[in-house]
């Protein structure tokens, strides 16, 4: 089930979601391995809640994808979302994805605003590359004949030198690199 985004509101360089519930929903969201989100704080000076029926026309699901209930199976370790720009990939340009790794995989899941909890790409994460760069993300892996090569923007979650670092390590640490 899909639930609107309220409508953000420029804060101090940065867009902040203005409903409290929102706030904790998307808390929820990027945190699926913790069962209690923390306690909602006042609302920021200036803003309102929206009211009822108002919000912008993006959707985001309600609920994270859920963790894998088998002893000994790890759920994907999400390391950000970021909107697709081109690439040697079937990604749909201009649509945000989960980037994650799960294990020594990385995987782009999504659309977000058509099922987050789809693997769009999955694909052996060692001897991958990332780099940031000018905001973007650009993600490089040999793949058999043909390397796979994607660049993203707007990264939410982290910023593109971490997310690229945190790929590198990654990769680094299933034997690539």
């Amino acid at each position: 089930m899909l639930t609107k985004l309220p409508a953000l509101k420029r804060d101090g360089g940065r867009f902040a979601i203005r409903d409290r519930a929102a706030r904790v929903e998307a808390w929820a969201f990027a945190h699926p391995d913790r069962s209690t989100a923390p306690a909602p704080a006042a609302e920021p000076a200036g803003f309102a809640s929206p009211s009822p029926g108002e919000a912008s026309p993006v959707a985001i699901s309600r609920k994270a994808p859920p963790a894998s209930e088998t002893p000994g199976v790890v759920a994907p370790r999400i390391l950000a979302s970021a909107v697709y720009v081109t690439g040697s990939s079937a990604l749909e340009a201009g649509r945000r994805y989960v980037i994650a790794v799960h294990g020594s995989r990385l995987r782009f899941m999504g659309p977000i605003d058509v099922d987050p909890s789809v693997v769009s790409v999955d694909r052996p994460i060692a001897g991958a590359n990332a780099t940031a760069l000018e905001g973007r993300l650009v993600i490089s892996a040999p793949e058999g004949r043909s390397d796979m090569v994607v660049a993203f923007m707007s990264v939410a979650g982290t910023t593109p030198d971490a997310l690229a670092r945190a790929i590198v390590d990654a990769a680094r640490a299933s034997g690539g690199l």
